[in-house]
């Protein structure tokens, strides 16, 4: 099962007293060259797939002389709202907010900011973890494990956030429809044939289902004429058989005779 994390698992703000305490502290320096000084958050402000471009993290660096902020972003397309503020100090506060269009893909994904530092050589670079995209559950497997004996168990596999609200199963059969009250897992007896198992899954922005199809090995009336048919094939191959050699037989006997 893809592995699925809760908005509500992330920092509860953006940023806190103790960081803004540092930046008042550093800014208070006196004047001099100075190596950046690096804080990066991710948003927690949560963005939905399909709306417009959001900040998904917000990297902030201090130093004399002014530090540079780029973002890694890999493949994904991105902009980037900068702001700089000079201090009396003449240290330097670059606040740079990475900016892109809220996708499913980007749950999850590490991002870099790099920050280096004009005139010098002096580089480093931070990774967050963009967790603040919401969407749909999509990609909804059920798996089957058949090695409990007389039972089934079944696993519904999703990718969704925030987490699902609830799982809606399904049996469906020559019988009917039969709804099953359960979680992710779902454990059935392993006797009954040619049944549909469906897995609904339900969070806040919607709902996708996976289904499975069992096909019981188990089913005499099946496994009967399976016997009948090896059984009658076997039983034409030796017809075929005696009927050739007693074609060939009389054809010598005949030959014989003529002679």
């Amino acid at each position: 099962m893809s592995v699925t994390r809760s908005s509500g698992n992330v920092r509860p703000q953006f940023w806190g007293f103790g960081i803004l305490f540092v930046l008042q502290a550093l800014c208070a320096q006196p004047a001099g060259s100075q190596d950046p000084q690096i804080f990066l958050e991710p948003s927690t402000i949560p963005l939905k797939e399909g709306d417009p471009e959001g900040i998904l993290a917000e990297c902030i660096a201090i130093a004399n002389p002014a530090p540079v902020i780029k973002w890694n972003t890999g493949d994904f397309t991105h902009n980037i709202d900068n702001s700089v503020q000079q201090h009396e100090n003449l240290s330097v506060t670059v606040v740079s907010k990475l900016k892109m269009k809220p996708l499913r893909d980007l749950y999850g994904q590490n991002f870099t900011c790099v920050v280096t530092q004009m005139q010098t050589e002096w580089k480093q670079e931070k990774s967050v973890t963009i967790w603040n995209i919401h969407f749909a559950p999509y990609d909804v497997r059920v798996l089957v494990d058949s090695s409990k004996g007389n039972h089934l168990e079944f696993s519904c596999l999703y990718n969704c956030n925030p987490v699902p609200l609830n799982f809606t199963w399904k049996r469906v059969s020559n019988s009917g429809t039969e709804y099953i009250k359960a979680t992710n897992h779902l454990t059935v007896p392993n006797n009954m044939n040619k049944v549909l198992y469906v897995c609904e899954v339900r969070n806040s922005l919607g709902s996708m289902s996976g289904s499975t199809y069992i096909y019981s090995k188990k089913d005499p009336l099946s496994a009967f004429w399976y016997v009948c048919l090896v059984l009658l094939i076997l039983s034409l191959i030796v017809i075929a058989v005696l009927l050739f050699y007693y074609r060939k037989s009389r054809k010598s006997a005949r030959s014989a005779n003529g002679l």
